[in-house]
């Protein structure tokens, strides 16, 4: 014959009772009674006991938490939250030295082409180099050509 209700419902309020008090090593004996009869009340402390056992489990495998833990998050909570502007500082920053970084880039890139046509001259052309180019006419002949 099945079990009542009633003493289901009673029987696991005191097992959760017994699950929420680390305290108490071993199961009331009049529960554990009940669970060896009734098998509804032993599949649901199977269920907790591999709930319980998976979250032991992932104890190991978590960040290690101090028992401070919980009083630090207080603090952080209890903080003002930052200005915007301490939020928005270091992309500001980091815009800032990406356009200091493109006019530097746009400065050079202007400069060259500014001397390279100064360096070519307005008769020659971009491939003509020293050793291709004709000498200018003189003027006027040199005080020390002249002496010869």
């Amino acid at each position: 014959m099945g079990t009542p209700l009633s003493s289901c419902e009673s029987i696991r309020e005191q097992i959760h009772h017994w699950l929420d008090e680390p305290r108490v090593p071993c199961m009331p004996e009049p529960v554990a009674a009940h669970i060896r009869q009734c098998g509804a009340c032993r599949a649901f402390i199977s269920r907790w006991n591999a709930i319980e056992l998976g979250l032991q489990g992932m104890r190991d495998e978590g960040p290690v938490v101090t028992g401070d833990f919980a009083v630090a998050i207080r603090g952080r909570l209890r903080q003002p939250p930052p200005s915007l502007w301490t939020l928005w500082r270091p992309a500001v920053a980091r815009g800032t030295m990406a356009a200091a970084a493109c006019v530097l880039l746009l400065l050079g890139v202007l400069l060259t082409t500014v001397l390279s046509r100064l360096a070519i001259g307005p008769d020659r052309t971009p491939g003509d180099t020293l050793a291709t180019v004709r000498p200018l006419p003189r003027s006027q002949p040199d005080a020390a050509d002249s002496g010869r």
